[in-house]
């Protein structure tokens, strides 16, 4: 019995890689005149087991709710805004991630970019966010020293992981039973 819960114990952290869904925000994006937050989400699973979730390992990932972006390298381009489908005019629009990097439980890098017939947005996080047309917010916001950083997020265990962590409890579990029966 001690030998199948060490073996379930060291397959589970054999298997370290870690999937979840993350909230961010970036408080106090300054321009001239006014400072914004930008906020978003995003989803993937650190396949490698390096603790870093890289564009390849991306899900999801949406922009101040402005952006959606497929981070496939097969379909790294869409349409910017959810209500935008392939059935509207063949405006020359579309979305792209160029760079993404996220050490888990630290730091957040991103670059990303939209377009349209209405506006443009470029973003480089800890660098600039750049609006141009369309938005009431449009302009020049520059990350400063009084930008934060808040990242958040529900970090989900690989399936086999669950499985193997489950079988584990439910020996122990079962062990307990036995010798409770057995002193009884």
């Amino acid at each position: 019995m001690k030998q199948a819960l060490a073996l379930a114990v060291a397959l589970a952290a054999a298997n370290p890689a870690v999937a979840g869904v993350w909230f961010y925000k970036f408080k106090n994006v300054c321009s001239t005149t006014a400072c914004i937050d930008l906020d978003g989400a995003f989803s993937g699973t650190d396949f490698n087991a390096d603790g870093v979730i890289t564009r390849a390992e991306l899900h999801t990932l949406s922009v101040y709710s402005r952006m959606q972006v497929n981070p496939s390298p097969n379909a790294s381009w869409l349409f910017p805004y959810p209500e935008w489908t392939a059935g509207d005019p063949p405006y020359d629009s579309g979305a792209r991630l160029t760079y993404f990097n996220y050490v888990i439980g630290g730091g957040l890098s991103f670059t990303a970019n939209s377009w349209s017939y209405m506006a443009s947005i470029n973003l480089v996080t800890g660098q600039t966010y750049d609006v141009v047309g369309g938005f009431p917010d449009s302009g020049h916001y520059m990350w400063s020293p009084l930008t934060q950083t808040i990242i958040g997020g529900v970090v989900v265990p690989e399936p086999s992981t669950a499985t193997l962590i489950l079988a584990g409890l439910l020996a122990v579990g079962a062990r307990a039973l036995r010798r409770r029966l057995a002193d009884s």
